[in-house]
Formats: C-alpha cells, sequence, structure tokens
C-alpha cells in the first residue's frame, strides 16, 4: 500500500496491491476417524479424491475445525473404485480453525487443495 497526495493536493491518493494467494495441495490418505489436513487456518478451494480399496464405498467430510465445535464445510461419497475432483473456484471457503478430513467410511487417497 503506498500513500500520498492526489493531484490537486486537496486529499490523499491511496494505492492498495491486491493480497498475493499462495495454492498449494496437501496429500491424503485416510481411513476412518478424523484426521487433520491443516491446523492453522486456510481456505478449502477444492480436492481430488478416489476410493483406494476398489471393494468398498467411501464417505468424506471436510470440517472448519475439530471436535464439537466443527463445521461441516464439505463432503464427498464415492462408489467403491471411483474418484471425484472438485474445484472451489479461486475464493473457496475459509476454514479459520484448520481444515479437517472425517472418514464416515472407507478408505480415500489423492489430494486437497487450500490458500493462504
Amino acid at each position: 500500500m503506498t500513500m500520498g497526495q492526489d493531484g490537486d493536493g486537496l486529499g490523499l491518493l491511496v494505492e492498495v496491491e491486491p493480497r498475493e494467494h499462495h495454492y498449494f495441495s496437501v496429500p491424503v490418505a485416510a481411513a476412518q476417524g478424523s484426521h487433520a489436513v491443516m491446523t492453522s487456518g486456510v481456505y478449502l478451494v477444492g480436492w481430488s479424491l478416489r476410493e483406494s480399496t476398489g471393494s468398498a464405498a467411501a464417505v468424506a467430510e471436510f470440517y472448519n475445525g475439530e471436535g464439537s465445535g466443527a463445521e461441516l464445510v464439505g463432503e464427498v461419497s464415492l462408489a467403491s473404485g471411483t474418484s471425484n475432483t472438485q474445484r472451489l473456484g479461486d475464493h473457496g471457503i475459509r476454514c479459520h480453525r484448520g481444515l479437517f478430513i472425517s472418514m464416515t467410511s472407507g478408505t480415500v487417497l489423492g489430494a486437497v487443495w487450500v490458500r493462504s
């Protein structure tokens, strides 16, 4: 951000530089239970997951936070041997308490995409 006087000298001219976002991929290999994807605040921007056993369905739920105060922010159901890739756009879903994946059934492999 830079500040200075505008051309006629009567006010301030403020230029705001857009914030640069950093996107990254987090590998996921999850079986039943809750697993931390990121324990710090991030934005969920997508995932690419596959059911890894080829013999059972899988359900993955994404949460903002962990435990009783967690907020469900996404869910994917996979038939045996299938995959799902979902992009949520550049803005994504804010997970200020960390991003956790809960496997209610089955096993998945893949990646979750987040941004800072």
